[in-house]
């Protein structure tokens, strides 16, 4: 963080300075202010979107509101929950949002939909990073996506609470 006020700093002293620099050295102070402050920005993005990150592997109970829903490579259907709750996690260390593949055949399982409240016993680990040089980052991805753990689930889906009506529902779909 002190590296970041430092290049804030010199963001504004090279915006200063540049005014007193002749004209045809200006352009390269301001050049470099501009990456400077791109730099910046980078980093707020990407402290704004901290979030707890699962440091292990976890098997237990699972419980969470349901904000999206879509399909695995392998087509098994998908959830991801936010406001989750994990058995012998602390909420500090708690991942914002988890997704659990449903890998279930019993026939007890629901059909989940956005804003129901769902529990399930599941296999959670960190997301992984890139598998090979150049290849694709996961890991990244799901800083990005706020996904503090994945993993998949062979027990059914057990509803909890049917899902509220209203701006959840545009929640659900505008950020998921």
């Amino acid at each position: 963080m002190p590296v970041l006020w430092g290049v804030a700093l010199a963001v504004a002293g090279l915006g200063g300075i540049a005014r007193a620099l002749p004209e045809s050295v200006s352009p390269f102070a301001i050049a470099v202010a501009l990456i400077l402050l791109g730099l910046l920005l980078a980093a707020f993005r990407a402290h704004s979107m901290t979030a707890p990150v699962l440091g292990w592997r976890y098997y237990g109970a699972v419980e969470g509101r349901v904000v999206a829903l879509d399909r695995s490579q392998s087509d098994a259907p998908r959830v991801t929950l936010d406001q989750v709750r994990l058995d012998r996690v602390p909420p500090t260390l708690t991942p914002t949002r988890v997704r659990v593949s449903l890998h279930s055949k019993t026939p007890g399982s629901i059909q989940p939909t956005p804003g129901m409240r769902v529990m399930t016993t599941a296999h959670l680990s960190p997301p992984a990073g890139p598998v090979e040089p150049g290849g694709f980052d996961f890991q990244r991805h799901a800083w990005f996506a706020g996904l503090g753990a994945v993993g998949y689930t062979r027990v059914p889906l057990l509803g909890i609470a049917p899902p509220i009506g209203g701006r959840l529902l545009w929640y659900c779909f505008a950020f998921a």
